[in-house]
């Protein structure tokens, strides 16, 4: 009879079941003597492989192996004649009646001096369908592998432990390193300013699975002395079912000429003549710009930044010890930065930073933490190590019609606020912050008419 018995003659409040077909079996057992020869075969052995009894039996079961794997079945089956009991499987295709080839696990069981026996037990394990899968993942990742040394960036996939799991070639002519074992030694051209950057965006986005792009410099040797390339990496958080990060996958590429070309655009703008980043005025356009926009990918955030304690370094180093250091800070913004944001210097030791199409308050605050620990690294100025602080302060509205003006006295509130704490962590603006006498004492940036 095929398949299960069904249930027919039954109450109707008795269940009942449906016929269901048979299984084709997956395991055979046979029984073959020392030179390998069919002595017995059993009804799976013709489900799997079509040949009935009659056309096995006496057949040596060389003539059903692949010509390819005829050599590992002679190897296995010597080795096997010379112990006795088990063997370790062996994986061959067979071939079936309809002249199809079928993967096989055997195992082989040396039994010739079993009295009872004498001849060898053979299991014969169909594994078809998992070769399949094997295949069909092997092909897939082929295409992937020639996909990723195809495109034109540069590919690096890390574990959460920042071990590498994958390279690209691009990336090793990019970054002038063969395949590392870790972010640390894969990156090791970075240049040592934009070091704490990576650093800080891979921990960004192994650690909160939080995606991250920044810029950083990296130092090529060559014949002719070292090349230092400008290279953006936009980082992805890689993660399993339930969430949990398990790596990243980074895109690495060139954007030396599209730095330079920025850089030249910028300079058609007014420019702060010690920091090279955009001066009041044209920071200002600038947040107008960006608020009176029609991308909403989201809204602008304007981060204060005012440095603590500049006076005592500009009057112990010097004005021209002080001036290296403000560019320094105005640098280490701008490395922190994508590249339609922008960085302004509004006061002696104060600056605003831009950012356009920012999706939250928690993505500003990101943002501002980035920032503030790229500020933590000493500065050497004249072989002196000098550490910069700052306090910062945050704003972002989604409302319409926010004012430049409002804006930015909402950011200087809340770098007030910054201050009277002194973490040097960076604080989001809260209406709470308006009605302190104690933040409304700090000033408040004064601005020109036709910026707000």
């Amino acid at each position: 009879m095929e398949g299960v018995a069904t249930m027919t003659d039954l109450d109707e409040d008795k269940p009942r079941f449906t016929r269901q077909p048979d299984l084709a079996p997956r395991v055979s057992r046979v029984r073959k003597d020392q030179l390998a020869t069919l002595l017995e075969v059993d009804e799976a052995f013709t489900q799997i492989l079509g040949w009935f009894p009659e056309e096995a039996l006496g057949k040596p079961t060389l003539d059903l192996v692949h010509p390819d794997d005829q050599e590992l079945v002679l190897a296995s089956w010597v080795d096997m004649l010379a112990t006795q009991g088990r063997a370790r499987p062996v994986r061959l295709r067979h071939l079936h009646r309809d002249g199809s080839w079928v993967w096989i696990e055997v195992t082989n069981q040396n039994l010739l001096e079993d009295s009872e026996y004498e001849s060898i037990a053979v299991e014969m394990v169909n594994i078809s369908e998992e070769m399949a899968m094997r295949e069909a993942l092997r092909a897939k990742e082929q295409l992937l592998n020639q996909l990723a040394e195809s495109v034109p960036v540069g590919l690096l996939q890390v574990d959460a432990a920042s071990r590498v799991v994958y390279t690209n070639d691009r990336l090793h002519f990019m970054v002038g390193i063969e395949r590392a074992g870790n972010v640390r030694d894969q990156l090791a051209t970075v240049i040592n300013d934009d070091r704490f950057l990576v650093e800080e965006a891979f921990g960004t986005v192994l650690c909160n699975g939080v995606d991250t792009y920044i810029e950083a410099r990296v130092e090529q040797p060559g014949e002719r002395g070292s090349n230092i390339r400008c290279c953006s990496l936009n980082l992805r958080a890689l993660t399993d079912e339930a969430g949990a990060v398990t790596g990243a996958m980074v895109c690495v590429d060139d954007v030396t000429e599209r730095v330079k070309a920025r850089e030249e655009s910028r300079s058609h703008t007014s420019l702060d003549t010690v920091t090279h980043c955009c001066d009041r005025t044209a920071t200002m356009s600038a947040l107008k710009a960006m608020i009176n926009s029609d991308d909403r990918r989201g809204w602008p955030a304007v981060i204060f930044v005012d440095l603590d304690r500049f006076k005592d370094t500009n009057d112990a180093l010097g004005h021209a010890a002080g001036d290296e250091f403000l560019r320094v800070v105005a640098e280490r913004l701008q490395r922190g930065l994508r590249g339609e944001d922008v960085v302004g210097r509004i006061g002696g030791d104060e600056f605003l930073v831009l950012c356009a199409g920012i999706s939250s308050p928690a993505e500003a605050m990101r943002i501002a933490s980035r920032l503030a620990q790229s500020l933590w690294y000493p500065i050497y100025l004249d072989g002196t190590a000098t550490s910069p602080s700052a306090s910062i302060g945050v704003a972002w509205s989604n409302a319409l019609g926010m004012s430049v003006e409002k804006l930015v006295s909402r950011a200087n509130a809340a770098m007030c606020r910054s201050r009277q704490v002194g973490d040097g962590e960076p604080l989001m603006f809260d209406e709470s912050m308006l009605n302190s006498k104690d933040t409304l004492s700090g000033h408040l940036p004064v601005l020109s008419q036709n910026a707000s």
